[in-house]
């Protein structure tokens, strides 16, 4: 965030405060925040100014849990709430704050702002996972839960507009639910050039789109199949009408019942999967379970889940008799992991795919092994044929691998190693979490996306293992080899473990290196050199340059 960011701002010197306790000496060593009591208000929505404080946040906060989507939970109130911190940088005091003040039902509560050298901590409500999380753990959407997200992001909307506030942004990362089947945008993320606002109500029709898997062309040609005409109507009429328009249409007028997301909420939070990693004294209840513990607990039970909400473990794999070729038409070939023909499905849609050949006497046996690694950090799956002694998989198309990278014409920097290198690591950490090894860690096979996510290719390589200690120093001793020839061009794969140029690289950077020797991808996620590593957003333009930069070899493919 930069501070040329145009919004509602708390006007300086008011933008930080303090108060003293009644006991003088206590209060010079410990300046605290002015007490808030809750204020009897009589109205829903409006302007609300946010307190601002010029100390530090940890005197009235405890650090409890980081997840993966890089959010800080804190507990307050002795122990008995949970809301998130987020931490902001500011050029030089005075700038005031960039978070706009109001109130409404469909934005979250921002309750407090610490300002702290040249940081702002936010403290605001916390809500429980976002519209990417349901889309990317595959959980589908019946109409009434559609309606109800649309006609709470709308309610939001119609507010910015009837205000004349800035436009805030809408996407599926910053639409979030809570378990009590709450919806909110988390208005602390600023929009970016190109990114979708509520200035543009049809947004909303791109939004709902994506939720009912739809693109304009198929919701037009088989939508009635699947959808009501209000619901095919209504999406057609946020690329015309207004916010206030919208709010008339019957698709929205009968969704206003917040239990409708009550069941589809709860059972997300149980398939969702944040990675939390517990921190400061907390960090004790993440220490692995004598076995004497764990043979004291109650077998768990198993989950039976609705047929539309199927956690990623379970999900289905049709195995088809006959040839991708009825269903895909080749483009090109590539090498992805392995050589690859890259197609696009009958009828064309916006998407591509990669399908392999794997010549196999058991094609059930790789079926299942593909259906037991079902993880973020792997290449996803979505049908097997059979056909002519062989089997075809078909995945996902990523954009390169980690070898094209090593060809790119800008090598990437530490931080975006380290990003690289966390993203493996959790993939081998739930490998091993199965008792399960890769064993084929090389630059060929880590694949990367164009928004930055990388992916182990060819889990249906993956093996049991039954001395896992050895099988997990084998995964991570061979990522160490790729790490090092991220960080030194032309290295050899299966070399000395060391660098030539350690002057180049920080000293965490090289003791990281040294301990994937003889190191779990558990215990390695803990260390020093990944605490920083950022978004994946570091390495869209690095994906972007290699694409570009490193002649990355194909071949046409006939039909």
């Amino acid at each position: 965030m930069t501070s040329d960011v145009k919004s509602s701002a708390i006007s300086q010197p008011t933008v930080a405060r303090e108060r003293r306790s009644s006991s003088l000496s206590w209060s010079l060593m410990h300046p605290r925040p002015i007490s808030q009591v809750p204020r009897k208000t009589f109205w829903v929505a409006g302007r609300s100014e946010i307190p601002c404080y010029s100390c530090s946040p940890w005197k009235f906060y405890e650090p409890f849990v980081k997840l993966k989507s890089d959010l800080f939970l804190v507990l307050c109130n002795g122990r008995t709430e949970v809301r998130v911190l987020s931490i902001f940088l500011i050029e030089q005091y005075g700038k005031g704050s960039w978070f706009p003040e109001f109130q409404h039902p469909s934005f979250v509560d921002i309750y407090e702002l610490y300002h702290v050298n040249d940081e702002i901590f936010a403290i605001y409500e916390y809500l429980d996972f976002s519209l990417e999380d349901l889309l990317r753990h595959s959980i589908r959407l019946a109409e009434p839960e559609i309606a109800f997200i649309i006609s709470r992001v709308l309610a939001g909307i119609r507010f910015i507009w009837s205000r004349e506030l800035n436009h805030q942004l809408i996407s599926f990362q910053n639409i979030r639910l809570s378990q009590k089947g709450e919806v909110k945008i988390d208005h602390t993320s600023l929009p970016e050039a190109g990114e979708k606002t509520s200035a543009d109500p049809s947004t909303l029709g791109t939004l709902m789109l994506q939720l009912m898997t739809e693109s304009k062309e198929t919701l037009a040609r088989t939508g009635a199949e699947h959808w009501s005409a209000e619901a095919i109507n209504f999406v057609e009429a946020t690329f015309t009408a207004s916010p206030d328009e919208l709010s008339d249409h019957v698709f929205i007028a009968r969704s206003s019942d917040p239990k409708t997301l009550t069941a589809l909420c709860s059972m997300s939070n149980l398939i969702i999967d944040r990675e939390p990693r517990l921190m400061g004294g907390f960090s004790k209840m993440w220490e692995e379970p004598s076995p004497r513990r764990m043979s004291a607990r109650l077998t768990p039970r198993k989950l039976s889940l609705p047929p539309k909400l199927k956690a990623p473990e379970s999900h289905s794999l049709p195995l088809r008799r006959a040839s991708p070729w009825q269903y895909y038409t080749k483009a090109y070939r590539r090498e992805l992991g392995a050589s690859v023909v890259v197609a696009c499905k009958n009828p064309a849609t916006f998407e591509l795919f990669a399908v392999k050949s794997i010549a196999v006497s058991e094609p059930n046996d790789q079926a299942q092994t593909l259906r037991q690694v079902r993880h973020e950090n792997f290449l996803t799956y979505y049908e097997i044929f059979v056909c002519d002694n062989a089997i075809f998989t078909v995945s996902e198309c990523m954009a390169i691998s980690l070898t094209d990278l090593n060809e790119s014409a800008i090598p990437p920097n530490e931080i975006q190693i380290a990003t690289i290198i966390h993203q493996v690591l959790t993939g081998l950490d739930y490998l091993a979490s199965r008792d399960m090894m890769h064993g084929e860690i090389t630059c060929s096979t880590i694949l990367l996306s164009l928004r930055g996510d990388v992916k182990i290719a060819n889990p249906e390589g993956c093996i049991n293992i039954t001395l896992r200690s050895h099988g997990l120093r084998k995964d991570t001793e061979a990522l160490g080899f790729v790490m090092l020839q991220l960080m030194e061009r032309g290295s050899h794969p299966r070399g000395r473990l060391a660098l030539e140029h350690p002057d180049r690289w920080s000293q965490q950077a090289e003791k990281f290196l040294h301990l994937t020797a003889s190191s779990s991808a558990k215990e390695l996620l803990w260390h020093a050199f990944l605490n920083n590593s950022p978004r994946k957003e570091e390495l869209v333009s690095l994906v972007g340059c290699a694409q570009i930069s490193s002649h990355i070899p194909f071949c046409l493919e006939g039909p």
